[in-house]
């Protein structure tokens, strides 16, 4: 019992740190732009088809800029990410996601609703573009979180996790699995 409380917990921590690397990230790469022709702002046709509501998209004082600092934010955190696609014990299904390494010898967090039902799991590391077989280490479906054992890894690159106070209004920048 002590064990799996001590993974949870773990798995909690591990959570919470993703979410400030992903915020911590966005922050450093946050530029401002104050013209509404830059925005893009305006209403758009429903994506549901004839007949749906439309969206409108209101004109802000701050939006990410579309510089090369997004490039940069997604170049330097992409080194630490991984592609997760699973085998699912269902028809044969597939499903896939992203992960964050948390040691150079193949932990992976994730989430648990990527590897629910998997019959495999394999992995690929963006930063040397390996791919591994995985194993689940452990899991806690309430918290969605998962953590993986990449099966021969040694030498990854890990994501670099930071802290930092939220404000409102500051943008974030999300890097994942497309077929995710």
């Amino acid at each position: 019992r002590r064990l799996v409380a001590g993974v949870v917990a773990g798995l909690v921590v591990a959570s919470a740190a993703a979410g400030a690397a992903g915020f911590a990230i966005g922050r450093t790469q946050q530029t401002p732009v104050r013209s509404p022709q830059a925005l893009g702002g305006g209403t758009f046709p429903s994506p549901f088809g004839n007949g749906g509501p439309s969206f409108s998209f209101p004109f802000g004082t701050t939006t990410p800029s579309t510089s090369a600092a997004v490039p940069k934010a997604v170049t330097r955190s992409e080194a630490g990410l991984v592609d997760i696609n699973t085998t699912l014990n269902y028809q044969q299904s597939a499903a896939a996601g992203t992960g964050i390494v948390l040691s150079s010898n193949g932990l992976i967090l994730t989430n648990n609703h990527v590897i629910d039902g998997a019959t495999t799991i394999h992995v690929t590391d963006l930063g040397n573009h390996q791919t591994y077989p995985a194993t689940v280490v452990g899991y806690d479906a309430t918290s969605d979180v998962a953590v993986l054992r990449l099966q021969g890894a040694s030498g990854l690159t890990t994501a670099t996790l930071a802290s930092s106070p939220a404000t409102v209004g500051q943008s974030v920048y999300a890097v994942g699995n497309a077929d995710g």
